[in-house]
C-alpha cells in the first residue's frame, strides 16, 4: 500500500484514520485527540457551542478511547464533562490491550444506531466485498460497547429484505471509499462503520488494514455461509489472480444463515466447571463450534472488552428463525433467572472479584441458628470467618445455643455511614479474598444483600432485596408472578386500615377474622387474629411505632386475610437457581396466654411416608415454594418459608419467607440430621464452599431414616425458678436433646411467642407412635405444671 509515513500510520492511528477520511470527502467522525484534561475541556467547551448553533441537542454523549488498540479496550460512553475527564486520565499513560502505552485519548463523537462490520479483499486497487457483519454490542458490567456477537448480513439473497439490499450497497460503497482515501488497495481490511437509524447513512467508527480479529473464530460461518472467508481471499490476492477476479465486489448472497455469539460473564468467580453449558449448546440445531478462552480452575472475570470474554459459540442453519432461537437459548445461560434445565453457562466454584487462595466467608449477623452457621465456616470447611453486626444494640445478639463455638478471625461494627464504608472495614479485615457473603439472622439479610453485590460474591438480585424483607412488598411480588399470595394491606393509621376492611366487604369477601402484625418482625411477635373492625384497631395502634422483636420501629402495620388451614415450613437451600429442599415442617400453633399464634412445636414431613395426605402437601408445598423462590429471585442461599395449607383444596398460600436459615438458635438440626441426614446449614455452605456435596443432593429429601419433632416447651405461669425438673423430659424413650432458656433464678413468663417459651425438646424414635406419646407426656407434664417450680 505504499511507503507514505502518513498514510501507513493513518492505517493504524485512529485519529489520523478520520482525519484523512474527512479530507477525501467522505463521512467522518467529528473528534480531537488530547494528551490531557486541559485540551479536551478545551474541546468539550468548543464542542458544545458548535451544537448550540446547529440547534443540536446531542452534545453529549461522547466516545473516549485510546489512539491505538483494538476490542472495545477502555472504549467509554460519557454522558458529562466529568465523564469525559474520567475517561482521559485512566487512558492517557495506560499500556492498553494490545501492550502498547496510550500517547492520548481519542474524543469522538457519539454515532447513533446499529454498527456493521465490512470484510473487504483489495488487488491493485480493486475492491472484493467479502461480507458484512451486524455487531452486537451491548451496556453490561458497567461497559457500554460489549460485543455480544455479529451475524451475517444477507444483502444480495433470496431472503434479504429491500432494507437490508440497501442497506448492503450503502455499505458496500462507502466502505470502498474509505478505502480509497486510505489508499489501501492491496491485501485485508476489517472496518467498522455505524448506521444512521433514519438515513441509513454510514459513518466510519474505524478501520483495520488486515483481516478481520477475533481468532478467526468466524471462518467456520463465513466457509459454511459464502464458500470461501477473508483468509481465502487475501491468499487469492497475492497468489491466484484467477481465484480472485472470480470474487464479487458485491454482498454475497448467504448459502446459509449464521452467527457468531461472544459469551458474557455477568459473574466474576472460580470456575468449577465448562461441561454442562458445552453440552447443552453443542445440542442446538444450529450449532457448529465452540471455542472457550478460560478452563475449569480458571478465574473467570466480568466480560469488558474482547479481552475478557470467556468463549464463543459459532451457529449456523438454513432457517434464519431457528438461527435466532438458539441465539436467544444461549443467551439464558449468562442469566441468573434461567429457566430449568438450563445449566449456566460458568459452573462458578466461589463467586469473587479476583482469584482466591483461602478465601473468607462474611456472616452478618451471626445469630440464632446464624452462629452455628459462622462456627461450621472454620470447623467444616476450613475458611476464614469473619463477622458483622449490623446493629450494636441488637435485643437477639445473645441468642446462640450454648456451647457454639464461632472464632471469627475478625469482627467488623456496621458503619452508620453506609455499606460501602463497611465493605471497606470488612475488605480491611478480611486480608484476602472473599467468597461468600451470607445472613445469619434475619435483621442481618439486607446489609448482606448489600455486602454480597458489592464484594461480587454469589447472591440475590438487589432490586428484590426489601421485598425479601418486607412481608408487605413480599406478598405484592409473589402476587405480580402470578403465584397465590395473601390478600393484604399496610396501615399506618386507623383510617387506613378502616379503608382495607370497607374494600373487602366490597367485594363480598369473608372480612373476619383478620390477621394484623408488623410488616418487618419475626417468631410471632404481635401477631393477631382480630375478629372485628375494634380488635383490628386495637391491633394497629399497638403495633404502629413500637419496638418489634428484632429491634426494629414498627411503621405501621400489615393487615392480612386469615388463612385456613394448617401450617407448615419448607426449608431449602438454592444454587444459580437450583432449589434443594432440605426439610418440610409441620407447625403446631395454638391459642394460649391470650395470644392466637404461639408455637407449641414442629414434626418433620416425610415426603415418601404413609400418611398419603401429608405426602401429598409435601410435592404440593416444594412446587409452591419453588415459585415463591423465583418470584423473589432467592437463586442463592438459604430461604425459611412458611405456608398456609387449605384444608379442602390442599392449596398452598404464602404466611412470609425469610432469605436465612430457619431460626430457633438451629435446635432443630439435630432432628434434620437424624431424619434426614443432612441439615439446612451444612448444605448452605456446601452452596458456597463444596458444590459437589451441593450437587449431589436430592431435590426433595428421599424417605426419612427415622420420625422426629421439636417440642416448644409453653409456659402457663410467670415467676422466679426456684427448681427444674426436666430429667422426667430425658427418661422418654425418644428425647435426643434439649435446650431451656431458663434456669434457677431466672424469670420465667408466660409463653406467648418465640422470645418467651422456656425451651425446645428434640424427639426422635423409628416408630412415629412412639415420638407422638412422648410429645403428649411433655404436654401433660406442662400442664400440670410438674417441669417449674416457682419461688413462693
Amino acid at each position: 500500500n505504499g511507503r507514505d509515513p502518513i498514510l501507513s500510520k493513518a492505517r493504524r492511528n485512529k485519529y489520523l484514520q478520520g482525519e484523512t477520511v474527512r479530507s477525501a470527502g467522505v463521512r467522518a467522525v467529528g473528534q480531537r485527540l488530547v494528551q490531557n484534561w486541559p485540551e479536551a475541556r478545551t474541546f468539550l467547551d468548543q464542542w458544545s457551542r458548535d451544537a448550540q448553533k446547529k440547534n443540536n441537542a446531542y452534545a453529549y454523549p461522547l466516545v473516549v478511547k485510546p489512539v491505538e488498540s483494538a476490542g472495545s479496550d477502555d472504549v467509554f460512553k460519557c454522558e458529562s464533562s466529568d465523564e469525559v475527564k474520567t475517561a482521559v486520565e485512566r487512558i492517557c499513560g495506560k499500556v492498553n490491550g494490545l501492550g502498547n502505552i496510550n500517547e492520548g485519548a481519542l474524543i469522538q463523537e457519539f454515532l447513533r444506531g446499529e454498527e456493521y462490520v465490512v470484510d473487504s479483499v483489495s488487488r491493485d486497487g480493486v475492491h472484493k466485498l467479502i461480507a458484512i457483519w451486524h455487531y452486537d454490542k451491548r451496556y453490561v458490567n458497567q461497559a457500554n460497547f460489549v460485543y455480544h456477537g455479529m451475524s451475517l448480513l444477507d444483502g444480495n439473497g433470496f431472503t434479504s429484505t429491500e432494507k437490508e439490499k440497501v442497506l448492503a450497497q450503502k455499505l458496500k460503497q462507502y466502505a470502498f471509499s474509505v478505502l480509497d482515501a486510505l489508499k489501501i488497495i492491496n491485501g485485508p481490511s476489517h472496518m467498522e462503520v455505524k448506521v444512521d437509524p433514519e438515513s441509513l447513512e454510514p459513518c466510519l467508527v474505524e478501520v483495520g488494514a488486515r483481516c478481520h480479529g477475533g481468532e478467526g473464530s468466524w471462518s467456520t460461518i463465513a466457509r459454511a455461509c459464502t464458500g470461501y472467508d477473508q483468509v481465502d481471499a487475501t491468499l487469492y490476492a497475492y497468489l491466484d489472480d484467477q481465484k480472485f477476479e472470480q470474487l464479487s465486489s458485491q454482498p454475497p448472497p448467504l448459502i446459509k444463515h449464521g452467527a457468531e455469539l461472544f459469551f458474557v460473564s455477568r459473574t466474576s468467580g472460580m470456575i468449577r466447571s465448562i461441561q454442562k453449558a458445552t453440552e447443552y449448546i453443542s445440542s442446538l440445531p444450529s450449532f457448529a463450534k465452540i471455542e472457550w478462552q478460560l478452563k475449569e480452575g480458571d478465574f473467570a472475570p466480568l466480560t469488558t472488552d474482547c479481552f475478557t470474554r470467556p468463549g464463543s459459540a459459532q451457529l449456523i442453519h438454513t432457517s434464519r428463525d431457528q438461527l435466532a432461537i438458539d441465539c436467544k437459548n444461549i443467551r439464558l445461560l449468562e442469566t441468573s433467572s434461567r429457566p430449568a434445565g438450563i445449566p449456566p453457562l460458568l459452573d462458578l466454584e466461589f463467586v469473587c472479584k479476583k482469584p482466591i487462595d483461602r478465601g473468607t466467608v462474611i456472616i452478618v449477623d451471626p445469630y440464632s441458628t446464624g452462629a452455628m452457621l459462622a462456627a461450621r465456616v472454620r470447623s467444616h470447611h476450613r475458611k476464614k470467618l469473619l463477622v458483622v453486626h449490623s446493629d450494636p444494640n441488637s435485643p437477639i445478639m445473645n441468642y446462640v445455643a450454648a456451647g457454639t463455638e464461632i472464632r471469627a478471625h475478625g469482627s467488623v461494627m456496621h458503619s452508620n455511614q453506609g455499606c460501602e464504608v463497611t465493605a471497606k472495614d470488612c475488605a480491611t479485615a478480611a486480608k484476602g479474598a472473599i467468597v461468600g457473603v451470607l445472613p445469619g439472622a434475619e435483621t442481618g439479610v439486607v446489609l448482606a444483600d448489600q455486602l454480597a453485590d458489592i464484594f461480587a460474591t454469589r447472591a440475590n438480585p438487589q432490586h428484590l432485596s426489601a421485598a425479601r424483607r418486607n412481608k408487605y412488598l413480599m406478598g405484592e411480588a409473589v402476587r405480580k408472578a402470578g403465584v397465590r399470595a395473601v390478600r393484604q394491606a399496610k396501615a399506618n393509621n386507623w383510617t387506613q386500615a378502616q379503608g382495607f376492611i370497607k374494600e373487602l366487604e366490597n367485594q363480598n369477601h369473608a372480612v373476619f377474622p383478620l390477621i394484623v402484625k408488623p410488616i418487618e418482625s419475626a417468631g410471632s411477635d404481635d401477631v393477631f387474629k382480630c375478629n372485628s373492625s375494634q380488635e383490628v384497631r386495637q391491633a394497629v395502634e399497638r403495633i404502629t411505632g413500637k419496638i418489634n422483636g428484632l429491634g426494629y420501629l414498627n411503621e405501621g402495620a400489615l393487615i392480612q386475610e386469615f388463612l385456613q388451614g394448617d401450617e407448615f415450613v419448607v426449608d431449602a437451600v438454592s444454587r444459580d437457581g437450583i432449589h434443594k429442599i432440605t426439610a418440610v415442617w409441620m407447625y403446631d400453633k395454638r391459642s394460649v396466654n391470650g395470644t392466637n399464634f404461639v408455637y407449641f412445636g414442629m414434626q418433620m414431613v416425610d415426603f415418601f411416608g404413609t400418611d398419603k395426605r401429608l405426602t401429598q402437601i409435601a410435592h404440593k408445598l416444594a412446587d409452591y415454594s419453588n415459585q415463591v423462590r423465583n418470584a423473589l429471585q432467592i437463586f442463592d442461599g438459604p430461604s425459611h418459608m412458611e405456608i398456609k395449607v387449605h384444608p379442602d383444596s390442599l392449596e398452598p398460600c404464602l404466611v412470609e419467607v425469610g432469605a436465612r436459615c430457619h431460626g430457633g438458635e438451629g435446635s432443630w438440626l439435630t432432628v434434620a440430621d437424624a431424619c434426614v441426614g443432612y441439615n439446612q446449614v451444612d448444605v448452605t455452605l456446601d452452596a458456597y464452599l463444596d458444590p459437589d456435596a451441593f450437587d449431589a443432593l436430592p431435590l426433595i429429601p428421599n424417605k426419612l431414616s427415622n420420625y422426629g419433632c421439636e417440642v416448644f416447651l409453653v409456659s402457663h405461669h410467670s415467676g422466679i425458678v426456684a427448681e427444674t425438673h426436666v430429667d422426667l423430659i430425658r427418661k422418654l424413650r425418644s428425647f435426643a436433646k434439649m435446650e431451656l432458656q431458663v434456669q434457677p433464678g431466672s424469670k420465667l413468663k408466660p409463653t406467648i411467642d418465640c422470645f418467651t417459651r422456656p425451651g425446645a425438646v428434640q424427639l426422635i424414635h423409628p416408630d412415629p407412635n412412639v415420638v407422638l406419646a412422648d410429645c403428649e407426656t411433655i404436654r401433660q407434664l406442662e400442664s400440670e405444671g410438674k417441669l417449674f417450680t416457682l419461688e413462693q
